[in-house]
């Protein structure tokens, strides 16, 4: 299913939905670090919510993941982001984009709290898309261990 859609740079901009229901199997698997639910049973994460752009001039991908807390002051949405963060690093860019896109084009994915559903989902989005603030926060033993709690738990029922 293709739903082919005019940009504003006059890029033709394409949402790709199986592509995205690849993304969310990936990501479904997920807990939240607070409650004892995965992040879809909570609207936290769904189908609707993963955008890919694709711009056939750049030859360029874009994969949008946006979150939406379950309250505007959540202190755990940046655990969120982060163990969505650790799937997409894991898992090869084969693995996801394979039978949907060129494997020779660019893409990149930025996860997106949603400023609506939180109060400091700006600041949180760019914390989250710097790479290098990812990096520090995964080297934290505290950190990963409830990154990997938050997947691995799902895995060993």
């Amino acid at each position: 299913v293709l739903i082919v859609k005019s940009s504003f740079a006059r890029n033709e901009l394409k949402y790709w939905i199986p592509a995205c229901v690849r993304i969310f199997t990936l990501l479904k698997k997920i807990r939240d670090p607070e409650f004892p639910y995965f992040l879809y049973n909570l609207n936290i994460l769904s189908i609707e919510k993963i955008l890919i752009e694709n711009y056939i001039l750049n030859q360029s991908i874009n994969i949008n993941i946006n979150v939406a807390p379950t309250y505007n002051m959540c202190t755990m949405s940046s655990i969120i982001g982060l163990s969505i963060e650790n799937i997409i690093y894991n898992k090869s860019s084969e693995l996801i984009l394979k039978n949907y896109f060129p494997i020779n084009w660019n893409w990149k994915y930025c996860i997106i709290i949603l400023p609506a559903f939180h109060i400091k989902g700006l600041i949180l989005t760019k914390q989250l898309n710097d790479k290098e603030r990812i990096s520090a926060a995964i080297e934290n033993f505290s950190i990963r261990n409830i990154v990997k709690f938050s997947y691995y738990k799902t895995i060993n029922r």
